[in-house]
């Protein structure tokens, strides 16, 4: 994701990201569509409509998928490599209460549980 500004990325979540990128991180992380919809809060058959219709994530949607975007991101960085960072998020962590952590990045307190205990493991702080 490249670099932008805060107020610039407010923007473009109220504004719903694109299918496109949606589809771009899709590829680069091989998530399917099932996880994509969960992460982002949104039914199945919600998602494969809004994907054929090529309708953009609403704002609720978009901040999920930025926040679930963010956190793989950071998992990729502490672990140095795309393939054990998805490793690790697909599996039950005991940091986690041995939750998965895509599972619960569909919600701002999931999200910050995954992202506090991946910089603890960064930082070799763990609890």
């Amino acid at each position: 994701m490249a670099a932008s500004s805060p107020t610039s990325i407010i923007q473009e979540i109220r504004k719903g990201f694109d299918w496109q990128k949606v589809e771009r991180f899709q590829k680069k992380y091989g998530i399917k569509d099932e996880l994509v919809a969960r992460m982002i809060g949104l039914s199945d058959r919600t998602l494969t409509r809004h994907r054929k219709e090529r309708e953009p994530l609403d704002s609720v949607a978009s901040d999920r998928f930025y926040r679930a975007e963010k956190i793989i991101e950071l998992a990729t960085s502490v672990f140095e490599n795309k393939d054990a960072a998805m490793q690790w998020l697909r599996r039950a962590q005991p940091g986690l209460a041995n939750l998965i952590p895509l599972e619960i990045l569909d919600t701002e307190p999931g999200s910050h549980a995954v992202q506090t205990l991946l910089t603890q493991i960064e930082y070799s702080v763990l609890p």
